[in-house]
């Protein structure tokens, strides 16, 4: 493969030079209710509420691998291990009372999201069984 790829291209080469390119672009933008179609509508329902708490579930990753895991990473550590001076440590932790805050909004987001698909599972089962 080359390396003179765009991002949805892919360029393949050949022993005898030729050059071939693929392109791997959506022709059109569908969102989930456009591309769920069946006869069954409360099956249709039911797709649609685990697609939309999966794409919610990727936004929280996303969101905890880019601003929430980062700065947990460091906090508390210090660029020096020499005596540092008083209320250093209680500056620092006043420093991080924003990011702890985020951390709390977070944690209340993920018991909620967790907390709906635990009972969407269990009206589905309840319906699987009726």
């Amino acid at each position: 493969m080359g390396s003179y790829a765009r991002p949805n291209q892919v360029i393949l080469y050949s022993k005898n030079s030729n050059i071939q390119r693929f392109k791997f672009e959506p022709f059109e933008v569908l969102r989930y209710d456009e591309m769920i179609s069946t006869e069954n509508k409360l099956m249709q329902k039911v797709i649609l509420v685990f697609a939309n708490l999966k794409l919610e579930i990727d936004s929280l990753i996303e969101l905890a691998q880019n601003k929430i895991y980062p700065p947990l990473s460091i906090f508390g550590e210090s660029l020096s291990e020499f005596q540092q001076e008083d209320g250093e440590k209680q500056l620092q932790f006043g420093r991080a009372i924003p990011m702890l805050m985020d951390l709390w909004n977070f944690v209340e987001r993920v018991n909620i999201v967790v907390k709906n698909v635990v009972q969407q599972v269990c009206i589905f089962r309840k319906i699987l069984t009726a």
